[in-house]
């Protein structure tokens, strides 16, 4: 959904939000649908004071910020598509709830729907451009799309806001691997680990890219690192593997290879797997 649409939508649970609490004046001018106000406005305002008598909670549960906490909550509970519909009324209600945009744009990312989840980050972003989380967020869904640049440069944006944030480095790597800048990936990954020294998967892809570089050593020891914190990391010991046969350490290479397959590799990883096997004499 775009920031156009979502704006769109605006108008509508306003006119949902007023119904809730009996202001049908407010709801017709909100929907525009042409009905007749009410010939008394005395007598809606004591309606709507009379409902609002009647349900204290209803105000509470129109209040942006509320919205937004119970739409955090489905969030954390992966309810997401609960947790877009809470962020849709309280951004109607508060089209400048920043936050809500970008928990919105996280839900979509959980769901798979990565143009709204940008969609959504960029509105985010307009309306607090110091959210470091929000660029983080925003990257990943470019990684996503296959946007590399575009996700270093939010990556950057993250970073120049909160230097000590380990994930931003790691996706930052990752994204440079994808490129095919191995010592670039290496650099970042280093960094994400200096911050978080048990970061399993930022071993992982630092020893992927030293493998790339022709380092064979260290992506041993770095797919090590990572199989020591993760012991059922069954890509680890594929690489390793590779690492372990490009050193001629033939039954080293073997015995990991063996175990990539045992813990379970996507088939056409497999398929590699056992081809290596087979020219190495496994």
């Amino acid at each position: 959904m775009s920031a156009i649409e979502t704006r769109a939508r605006h108008g509508i649970y306003r006119g949902l939000a007023a119904l809730a609490i009996g202001a049908a004046s407010l709801a017709c001018a909100s929907f525009g649908a042409g009905t007749d106000p009410p010939a008394d406005p005395a007598a809606v305002q004591e309606d709507t004071s009379r409902s609002e008598s009647q349900d204290p909670q209803a105000t509470l549960q129109l209040d942006p910020e509320q919205l937004f906490d119970e739409g955090r909550a489905a969030y954390n509970r992966g309810e997401y598509r609960a947790a877009i519909g809470q962020f849709d009324l309280a951004i109607a209600i508060d089209p400048l709830l920043a936050d809500a945009f970008e928990y919105r744009g996280r839900a979509y990312y959980k769901l798979g729907d990565y143009p709204a989840a940008i969609d959504n980050l960029d509105m985010a972003i307009t309306l607090d451009a110091e959210n470091a989380s929000a660029y983080f967020n925003r990257a990943r869904s470019q990684y996503k799309l296959e946007a590399y640049s575009q996700a270093i440069s939010d990556l950057n944006q993250a970073l120049a806001i909160e230097p000590n944030d380990p994930r931003a480095y790691y996706y930052r790597g990752r994204a440079h691997y994808k490129q095919g800048n191995y010592q670039n990936a290496v650099q970042d990954e280093s960094e994400a680990i200096a911050l978080d020294p048990a970061f399993t998967a930022a071993y992982y892809y630092r020893g992927r890219a030293q493998y790339k570089l022709e380092n064979y050593g260290q992506a041993v020891v770095d797919l090590s690192e990572t199989i020591r914190l993760d012991p059922a990391f069954a890509m680890a010991y594929f690489y390793r593997g590779r690492a372990h046969a490009k050193l001629d350490e033939f039954g080293l290479a073997i015995a990991d290879l063996n175990m990539s397959l045992q813990l379970g590799l996507t088939p056409g990883t497999q398929e590699r797997a056992r081809v290596i096997l087979d020219e190495i004499g496994g």
